[in-house]
């Protein structure tokens, strides 16, 4: 029997801010090198170490901004060299920023919630006899040692598991032995002649949608915008939070590119919408002074959004030589996987 725990969250904060810099730094680039790319909660609480965005100079003061329009709350400044911010919760509506300020001036890292759902699996009564019973999956690498099930106060094996949106193959392993879950119907061929068993975690709500229709407008510095009604957007134009809007009845809306853009070179539009379902995904808007760019040819190899990225890997061939393979004395590692073999003879 399954039982999924009905998630919630808690917003709390407890930030930190960082040692001021040796020397002034009159550009915010230099504080935050590059794009600052969003961070990815985790459920409960998430420690974000400030070097990560900060290599050079770590800021005077960094703001948590839990939703747009529910104010900021202040850093509680720290002094030491694992300098960062804990995050407590999840931003409401699923999105929110961490504004950091150094020398008066401020840039703002994207925060999205946790994707992951808390959900109780619990085996059936008639499992009591058995002394030890374990989960694998996917969700730990299949490990066979480190997700140990209890029993509960009604004799019941059972884990709380933290798990993503969408299907999640899993074994059980009882008293040593792996076999899919005896009472879950839902199963798969795992590719070694027998099957794993599914878990499917559904979502929290629908996806946000988002997208850049059109360019121009009243103004030549509109970006037209379509989406899910209601949503309030989010934009960023190069690590600076300047901008929100709200996206009408009929899903439109408009955002203006920020004067700072004109005659800037190239930079980037980023933007994101949230609502009572779950954030939307990116939309980027590469810019040359201010401009949208909608040709091909105007990107640069630097425009990796941009381009078909692909690796090449030699993932399987024949073991020709069986005399020196070495297996791992690793109980987590299926015996399937575990000869260590593969090799090319001559």
């Amino acid at each position: 029997m399954r039982q999924p725990l009905l998630p919630f969250c808690i917003i709390g904060f407890t930030l930190a801010s960082c040692h001021a810099p040796d020397e002034p730094v009159q550009d915010l680039a230099e504080v935050i090198p590059g794009t600052a790319m969003p961070v990815r909660l985790a459920p409960d609480s998430t420690w974000i170490p400030l070097s990560d965005f900060c290599p050079e100079h770590l800021p005077d003061e960094v703001y948590w901004i839990p939703a747009w329009g529910q104010g900021i709350q202040q850093a509680v400044q720290v002094r030491d060299a694992q300098s960062g911010v804990w995050i407590q919760g999840q931003p409401a509506q699923g999105f929110g920023a961490l504004e950091l300020r150094l020398n008066g001036r401020a840039a703002h890292v994207p925060v999205l919630s946790s994707t992951q759902q808390s959900f109780t699996y619990t085996m059936p009564s008639d499992y009591q006899e058995h002394t030890d019973v374990r989960i694998m999956g996917a969700f730990n690498g299949w490990s066979r040692t480190s997700h140990p099930l209890a029993l509960d106060r009604n004799g019941q094996w059972s884990i709380e598991l933290l798990l993503p949106e969408g299907q999640h193959p899993y074994q059980l392993v009882v008293d040593g032995q792996e076999m899919p879950d005896p009472v879950n119907p839902h199963k798969v061929d795992n590719g070694f002649g027998g099957f794993n068993s599914i878990l499917t975690m559904e979502g929290n709500g629908e996806n946000i949608e988002l997208a850049a229709i059109g360019f121009g407008g009243n103004q030549v510095h509109d970006v037209r915008l379509l989406g899910t009604p209601g949503a309030r957007v989010w934009g960023w134009w190069e690590n600076q939070l300047y901008a929100t809007t709200t996206l009408g009845e009929d899903g439109t809306g408009v955002v203006r590119i920020p004067a700072q853009a004109y005659g800037s070179g190239r930079s980037n539009l980023r933007l994101w919408a949230n609502g009572d379902g779950k954030p939307s995904h990116e939309v980027r808007i590469p810019l040359m002074d201010g401009i949208p760019i909608n040709s091909p040819a105007q990107l640069t190899r630097q425009d990796w959004e941009g381009q078909v990225l692909y690796f090449m890997l030699v993932d399987r061939f024949k073991n020709a030589d069986r005399t020196n393979d070495s297996p791992v004395d690793d109980p987590s590692v299926l015996p399937q996987a575990n000869d260590q073999g593969g090799d090319l003879a001559g």
